[in-house]
């Protein structure tokens, strides 16, 4: 029987594919496996804001008080052809315990508190 009139592959011919099925292979799981750490990562961060939003939420149940005599305003708003509006408050930073991301990020928040006006 001649060599030329078997059927089937040649080794060339399956070292070929499996190489090509290699490259796919690695593409594919290479895909999956950054779609994962994005998935965890964005899992922490929205832990990280909620944590941050329950410590503000804690802050605005405190009463900030009264603005003293003397006091600065913490920031104040100017309008065009207006008078300028100050704004008297209690500024309140908060920052996550947890991180997130490669970089172990932290989130942080800055929320002005208004002071009440006295008489």
């Amino acid at each position: 029987m001649p060599l030329r009139e078997e059927k089937g592959f040649t080794l060339v011919e399956v070292v070929v594919a499996l190489i090509v099925l290699s490259v796919i292979t690695i593409a594919v799981v290479t895909i999956y496996n950054n779609g994962i750490i994005a998935i965890i990562s964005s899992g922490k961060r929205t832990e990280a804001v909620y944590e941050v939003q329950a410590k503000l939420e804690r802050a605005l149940l405190e009463d900030p008080g009264e603005v003293e005599a003397g006091e600065e305003p913490a920031f104040t708003i100017v309008f065009p052809d207006l008078e300028p509006i100050e704004i008297y408050a209690e500024e309140v930073t908060a920052e996550s315990d947890t991180t997130y991301g490669p970089s172990q990020r932290k989130v942080s928040a800055v929320v002005y508190i208004p002071k009440r006006q006295g008489d």
